[in-house]
């Protein structure tokens, strides 16, 4: 699939990929400190704030 790799619009789609993932990860990671330390308050924020992100970029089309 070498297209992964072309630039396309400045930008590369197997490295947007790499980002994408590296966000999630930090993501997961701070929902499991958050789990760990029994912050459901603030665990419920940020999954509404995750919920309305992701709504966001989808009927943006990212």
């Amino acid at each position: 699939a070498p297209m992964r790799r072309e630039e396309s619009n400045g930008r590369v789609p197997e490295k947007q990929l790499v980002e994408g993932l590296t966000v999630i990860d930090a993501e997961i990671a701070r929902v499991t400190e958050s789990l760990a330390s029994g912050d459901l308050d603030k665990l419920a924020t940020q999954n509404r704030f995750l919920e309305l992100k992701y709504q966001e970029a989808k009927e943006l089309g990212r």
